[in-house]
């Protein structure tokens, strides 16, 4: 089976759609599958990736709010590279891509199937973005919704994601919840989160925006370390509103006990993981996924997260980590001192998330779904 991914994605690996895209593209590489990614970013040195829009990279902020004519353009170069490359099945990766690859296929007519990774719904637009970028948003999900209308599956990253797609008009027989994939790499195998110093690590990777709730956290922080001076907190990731937060942490009077690490690569994430002994989850809109509870419980650590969107499908409260209400930060700080007290249920919690992602998050499972998924997509065009 060839398989072609459609993406405005892939080429960095920062965010959490981004690295979830690469590991199933690997991974289904690695069981034997002709796999190659049309992606809107340049590519430097990587075989399986085909670049859209050389020399001229489309900016992210562009793709993400969209309009007719820009559809249209990039429609006819995914139409010319899916003639090259000939698939039996297209697997549209993002919303940004997904009506241009509709329009470019629509007289190819090959075998389709997207995953949504975002939100569909119009409200959590307005926590995300300000007036008029939210309003342009919501003006696309029209578009989106419409495009998604014209497939014969839709993956959904959860199970709210489904509910999502549903409220929005998407027939539910035909919206298949699919997980994405935990790290799989051998390199990402769990250390010791010993340290060398007697200090509880806290770590919240992710963008750094208002609605990924980062300013609840360093407020939770604040009462976190009046409470007890020996829990540091590292943020990984960039965005708009790290410069407020750390100054922020300075009127605070918490600056040692919060660093700022910047963007990390997701491999060298891996240290950040292993070393930390709770990780934080504090999002104030509905996550479709939440992929750092997912990456947390892999390296066997307990989560505290907003009880929000996808992220109770992963987190499990009280067995591997504690949900706690979204943009309440006496929640949080109780929570998160919970498990800083008690070595033996970050253990428990810890060793819980791992069997988990054995067993509800298996690579291979995962895999096979997706296949079975293109096949039945396959199928479909054939009758």
């Amino acid at each position: 089976m060839k398989i072609l991914f459609i993406t405005s994605l892939l080429g960095k690996n920062y965010g959490g759609a981004e690295i979830s895209t690469r590991l199933l593209l690997d991974g289904l590489t690695a069981k034997g599958l002709d796999v190659k990614a049309l992606t809107t970013r340049k590519i430097k040195e990587d075989n399986q990736l085909i670049s859209i829009s050389y020399p001229v990279e489309i900016p992210k902020k562009l793709l993400t709010l969209g309009n007719n004519q820009l559809d249209y353009f990039l429609a006819k170069k995914i139409k010319a590279q899916i003639k090259l490359v000939n698939p039996d099945v297209i697997h549209i990766q993002d919303n940004y891509i997904l009506p241009a690859t509709v329009i470019a296929n629509k007289n190819l007519k090959v075998p389709s199937v997207a995953t949504i990774r975002n939100t569909v719904l119009d409200e959590p637009w307005d926590l995300m973005f300000n007036f008029p970028i939210s309003n342009f948003l919501k003006r696309r999900n029209k578009t989106i919704i419409k495009a998604l209308n014209s497939l014969v599956r839709v993956i959904s990253v959860s199970n709210y994601t489904k509910t999502e797609l549903v409220q929005r008009g998407i027939d539910s027989e035909k919206i298949f919840p699919i997980y994405n994939l935990p790290p799989i790499s051998k390199g990402a195998e769990t250390h010791s989160s010993e340290q060398p110093d007697s200090n509880v690590h806290l770590l919240a990777p992710g963008f750094i925006a208002s609605f990924k709730g980062f300013s609840v956290l360093v407020n939770a922080m604040k009462e976190v370390t009046q409470q007890n001076k020996n829990v540091h907190l590292t943020i990984t990731g960039d965005g708009p509103q790290r410069k407020t937060l750390e100054k922020m942490t300075e009127k605070f009077g918490i600056t040692p006990y919060v660093k700022f690490a910047g963007n990390i690569s997701f491999s060298d994430l891996f240290q950040f993981y292993s070393r930390s002994d709770i990780v934080v989850l504090p999002s104030i809109y509905p996550e479709p996924f939440g992929r750092v509870a997912l990456e947390a419980m892999f390296f066997g650590k307990p989560v505290v997260a907003s009880k929000v969107g996808g992220i109770p499908e992963i987190i499990e409260d009280q067995k591997t980590g504690l949900l706690v209400p979204p943009n309440d930060s006496g929640k949080l700080a109780k929570g998160i001192l919970n498990l800083v007290r008690d070595p033996q249920l970050r253990q428990f919690m810890g060793q819980s998330g791992q069997e988990v992602t054995q067993t509800k998050f298996n690579p291979d499972r995962i895999i096979d779904q997706t296949l079975r998924l293109y096949e039945q997509a396959i199928s479909s065009k054939q009758h």
